[in-house]
C-alpha cells in the first residue's frame, strides 16, 4: 500500500521459496522525507530469518508510531519557523514548490503529480490532488490552500463571465472546487454548500477526471447530494437509537456496505461526526470503543 506494488524477492515475480535473498521493497516510490526509516522497518518486518523480525506485534506497533511520531515533531519545528504567507507572497510562477512553505509530506506529494514550480501547480488537476494514494487528507488540503493563496497574489482580478465574455472566472472556480476537497472541519457541509453552488450554475454537462462525460448535471449533483443528506439522516437515526461507537455507527449508517469495505467509510464517519459536534447535535460518549 505505502509503495503501490507488492515486495520482491530477486525481481518481481519470482517465487520466493526458489531463491535465497532477502525481501527488497521499491524505497523510491515511498514519501522522501520518510522513505529511509520505513525501507528498513518494512524490509526488518519481511526478514526470512523469525528471529530477526520484531519480537512481538507490539514492538513492531511501537517501531511503527516511532516513525511517525518523529516524522511529525520534525515537520513542528518545520512549521515554527516558515512563514509561508511571506514566501508565497514573493513566489512567481517559477519559484519552486519547496519554496512556498509547503510541509515535507505536501512537496512529496506535489513531485508525485510532477509538480516543480508554482506554475505546475496552476496547472495540475485538482482531482487529481484529490485521488492521490496515500496522502492524507490536511495534506491534500494544503496543496489546494497554496494555490487558492498564490492564486490571489499572482491572478490579475478575474472579470466575471458574461454574455459577450465566454472566460470562465477561474478564481470563482477555484473557490467552489476547493469547497468540494475534503476540509478539516465540516467537510461534510462544505461539500454539500459546494455542490448546491455548482448545480446553481445551469451547467449543460460534466467532464469529470474520469469516467463518462455527464450529459445531465443537475440530476447527477441531486442525488450526490441526497446521497450525502440521506447518509446524515441515518446517523443521526442511529445515535437517537442509542449507538456510539464506530462500528455501530458504520453497520447502521453504511448498511449497504459489505463490513470488510467499511473501513475508508471511516473517514466520512468522522467528517459527519463533526459537522454534528458543531451543530450541537452531538451526543456525549461518541466514539468509545469504536474503530
Amino acid at each position: 500500500m505505502a509503495t503501490g506494488t507488492t515486495p520482491f524477492w530477486s525481481a518481481p515475480g519470482v517465487d520466493p521459496r526458489m531463491v535465497d535473498v532477502e525481501a527488497s521493497v521499491q524505497a523510491d516510490a515511498l514519501p522522501r522525507e520518510i522513505a529511509r526509516p520505513l525501507t528498513e522497518f518494512l524490509e526488518r518486518a519481511l526478514r526470512r530469518d523469525a528471529r530477526e523480525r520484531f519480537d512481538t506485534a507490539d514492538d513492531m506497533l511501537r517501531a511503527w508510531r516511532l516513525l511517525f511520531d518523529r516524522l511529525d515533531a520534525a515537520h513542528a519545528g518545520e512549521a515554527a519557523t516558515v512563514d509561508a504567507d511571506r514566501l508565497r507572497a514573493a513566489a512567481t510562477l517559477t519559484t519552486s514548490v519547496t519554496a512556498i512553505g509547503l510541509s515535507a509530506r505536501a512537496v512529496d506529494a506535489a513531485e508525485r503529480l510532477e509538480v516543480l514550480t508554482v506554475g505546475d501547480l496552476f496547472g495540475v488537476n485538482l482531482g487529481d490532488v484529490e485521488r492521490l494514494r496515500g496522502v492524507g487528507l490536511d495534506t491534500r488540503r494544503e496543496l489546494v490552500d497554496a494555490r487558492t493563496a498564490l492564486r490571489r497574489h499572482l491572478d490579475p482580478p478575474a472579470a466575471s463571465t458574461t454574455a459577450d465574455d465566454e472566460t470562465p472566472d477561474v478564481q470563482a472556480l477555484d473557490a467552489l472546487v476547493a469547497q468540494l476537497v475534503p476540509k478539516q472541519t465540516r467537510k461534510t457541509s462544505a461539500q454539500v454548500d459546494g455542490l448546491r453552488r455548482l448545480r446553481a450554475l445551469g451547467l449543460e454537462r460534466l467532464h469529470p477526471g474520469h469516467g463518462p462525460i455527464v450529459e445531465d448535471p443537475a440530476a447527477k449533483l441531486d442525488g450526490y447530494i441526497a446521497h450525502r443528506l440521506e447518509r446524515e439522516r441515518r446517523i443521526v437515526g442511529a445515535l437517537e437509537a442509542g449507538a456510539r461507537s464506530h462500528d455501530d455507527l458504520l453497520a447502521a449508517a453504511w448498511d449497504d456496505v459489505p463490513a470488510g469495505l467499511r473501513l475508508p467509510a471511516t473517514w466520512t464517519l468522522e467528517a459527519h461526526l463533526e459537522k454534528l459536534r458543531e451543530e450541537g447535535r452531538l451526543p456525549d460518549g461518541v466514539g468509545a470503543g469504536g474503530a
